[in-house]
């Protein structure tokens, strides 16, 4: 059986890994649902039955938050612009009246350099629409839709993305210039204000991680995941993950709030940062492709994980004590022995027991 689960968990790392290759980035999720309902076949050592089937599903909740947890980790480690360049040779064609006409407010504010989609006001999604619906007198309504999407998703597949608002350049080189002081780089914060193809992604997993697993009995695991994606998210800048990441903490102090063990919420937030803080320093420092480095980050984050469990299970089977207990013991030892010591002294002073 072991050899059997060694095998099959080989074969699913290798599907992953071709498919990575290849920038199938969709395969990332759907690997961890087909793994997780190969593990529960062979634990189940029979044939699948209607039955089995509903059990499991019962329990995939747990898949999608950590398919989002990997896949924004990963984004995070430098898989968002390698795929982010795969994605325009794929959908890169010649300029269109709409792309123009997007690409007129460069024109109008003098704006060349490579950011310009921040500042120009046409790239955002309001100035986008406008250009396109002022880019031909006489077209129609799918026309101008048809044109609006095509063109926005060409430019929301480069590693540039597209800005959630349009910002003004002076304003937001004297944040930027403030923001230095703390060791904020300006390239970071014009990754915050904009998003790309797979940033966009990365958002829908983390909503569907998130929305199978709202029960408040899996609120520590929930809290988990949250800490791990808000890191990812703060990491690579992804404004849309970000958001989702802060409802999803908000959510877990709610309930832990409401549970009375906002203690343990906060234990689990430490072990979600601490997960996607290892998994991005060690993509980092393995350096080379970067599916090679995500391998390695795997297996760290695994260790990561094993050292939680191994804290969480020594710290539940620590003996309880009993303050009344205690108290009793220590009285019966001080009569038994017929010396009243300090600590039976001072019990029976507080119990006022002369």
């Amino acid at each position: 059986m072991q050899k059997t689960k060694l095998i099959i968990t080989l074969t699913l790392l290798l599907i992953l890994l071709v498919s990575a290759f290849y920038f199938s980035f969709l395969v990332i999720l759907i690997v961890p649902l087909l793994a997780g309902f190969v593990f529960f076949w062979v634990k189940r050592k029979s044939l699948i039955t209607k039955k089995d089937i509903v059990a499991y599903c019962k329990d995939l909740g747990n898949i999608p938050l950590f398919a989002s947890s990997f896949l924004n980790r990963s984004l995070a480690a430098g898989a968002d612009i390698e795929i982010d360049r795969y994605l325009r040779s794929i959908f890169d064609s010649p300029s269109t009246v709409y792309d123009k006409a997007m690409d007129f407010g460069r024109n109008l504010k003098g704006e060349y350099g490579p950011d310009h989609r921040i500042f120009d006001g046409l790239h955002d999604l309001p100035g986008a629409w406008s250009a396109v619906k002022e880019a031909i007198p006489n077209d129609s309504r799918s026309e101008e839709i048809m044109g609006y999407a095509i063109s926005y998703w060409k430019d929301l597949v480069t590693p540039m993305g597209m800005p959630v608002i349009t910002l003004d350049r002076q304003g937001f080189e004297a944040v930027s210039q403030f923001a230095k002081q703390f060791g904020i780089q300006e390239s970071w914060l014009k990754d915050l204000v904009s998003f790309t193809a797979t940033e966009g992604a990365g958002a829908v997993a983390a909503i569907l991680g998130a929305a199978m697993n709202l029960k408040e009995k899996d609120i520590n695991k929930f809290a988990n995941h949250a800490a791990s994606i808000f890191t990812a998210s703060a990491w690579a800048g992804n404004p849309l993950a970000l958001t989702v990441a802060i409802l999803m903490l908000a959510r877990s102090c709610q309930v832990g709030e409401k549970q009375k063990k906002l203690s343990e919420i906060y234990s689990q937030f430490g072990w979600g940062t601490a997960k996607s803080t290892v998994f991005i320093g060690t993509a980092g420092i393995i350096g080379g492709p970067v599916w090679i480095g995500i391998i390695g980050a795997i297996a760290t984050t695994i260790v990561v994980s094993k050292v939680q469990s191994n804290y969480e299970k020594s710290a539940s089977e620590e003996p309880k004590i009993n303050p009344a207990s205690t108290m009793d013991n220590l009285i019966k030892e001080g009569i038994r022995n017929k010396i009243p010591n300090k600590k039976t002294m001072k019990l029976l002073q507080s119990s006022k027991i002369q």
